[in-house]
């Protein structure tokens, strides 16, 4: 929050002391937004909302957040204006309102948590936001910081997915499986599909899983045989295919478990904005409790058995990073 025109001013100085001729100004900002997206790199953009307030801070600021006021509002919605819509609206006011087919609920129910994508919603809001900046942010009623699964603002071509970072859990290492793409740079390039000239459809794949066992770390020290049950949990997230949940056979850690179980497949997953998640969990009488984990962005994985590092998630006697999971994950890709 900056403090009248004086702290506007200041800010501005600040900033351009800081970065230079890195700093995209205001004056040049729609010509390189619509060129090439290549000259952009290594170019410091700054976004805020009141643009014109104070003539300092405006001349710096490359994009101007603007209120979303309708996909068929053009007033405003230019290169440089971007736009911000909270995670519970996204579907009412994105693809609800631009999409030809109705959202399909995965659970039968009116939460839109729980709701997928139609190719045709999918679509349309991908080219809307092919020409503007959509951000997507937590739901005001978020109070423990509770976060939202990504998967559908990317899905729809939204540019940037604030999540809480306070808060660990499935939506942040999601968030981590991406962006470790490019070593946790901060950005990744959107899928081909959503870029001009657009493709009529998501290409599409069949994901099959193949749990081989659970062993020790390098390095670990050896630990005798845990008498509690644990088993594997795969998980396909997508947003555009139901979530995909199996599990491996029970078995104990610590006698070198080899289970060979070959899960489900997993069909009508979008790859290049889906992930494999791995959970190791302990079976109780009162259903299952999360040991440790691991997610990995879907065409990362090579193909073959591969060595998987749970990270440790629980307060147990078990320490997660102590045993790595072996298993296999196939792509069979159906091309649109």
């Amino acid at each position: 929050h900056l403090d009248g025109e004086a702290g506007g001013d200041t800010f501005a100085k600040v900033v351009r002391s800081q970065w230079g001729e890195k700093l995209l100004l205001a004056e040049g900002a729609a010509a390189a937004l619509t060129g090439p997206l290549e000259e952009l790199r290594g170019r410091v953009l700054i976004r805020m909302k009141n643009k014109d307030a104070w003539p300092q801070l405006g001349a710096i600021i490359a994009l101007q957040n603007s209120t979303f006021r309708g996909c068929d509002n053009p007033a405003g919605y230019g290169p440089c204006n971007t736009s911000s819509i909270s995670e519970d609206k996204l579907g009412k006011k994105l693809f609800r309102e631009l999409g030809e087919d109705s959202i399909r609920d995965s659970h039968g129910e009116a939460d839109d948590d729980d709701k997928l994508i139609s190719p045709a919603e999918a679509a349309a809001a991908i080219k809307y936001n092919a020409e503007r900046v959509t951000r997507v942010y937590p739901r005001a009623l978020a109070v423990r910081s509770q976060n939202y699964s990504p998967l559908k603002a990317w899905e729809g071509g939204c540019g940037v997915a604030a999540l809480n970072w306070q808060a660990a859990g499935e939506p942040m290492d999601v968030n981590g499986a991406l962006f470790a793409r490019h070593r946790s740079c901060g950005y990744v390039l959107k899928p081909q599909y959503q870029l001009p000239p657009f493709a009529p459809a998501a290409p599409t794949c069949t994901v099959r899983v193949t749990v081989v066992g659970v062993v020790a770390a390098a390095g670990a020290t050896p630990k005798p045989p845990v008498r509690k049950l644990f088993f594997v949990r795969a998980r396909v997230l997508s947003a555009h295919a139901h979530a995909f949940e199996a599990d491996s056979p029970a078995f104990r850690l610590g006698n070198a478990p080899f289970v060979d179980a070959v899960l489900p497949a997993a069909a009508g997953v979008t790859p290049m904005l889906s992930f494999v998640r791995f959970e190791l969990r302990q079976d109780t009488l009162a259903g299952s409790t999360l040991v440790g984990s691991c997610t990995h962005w879907l065409p990362g994985i090579k193909q073959g058995v591969r060595r998987f590092a749970f990270v440790d998630k629980s307060a147990a006697n078990i320490d997660a990073a102590e045993y790595v999971l072996l298993a296999s994950v196939a792509l069979d890709v159906v091309k649109a």
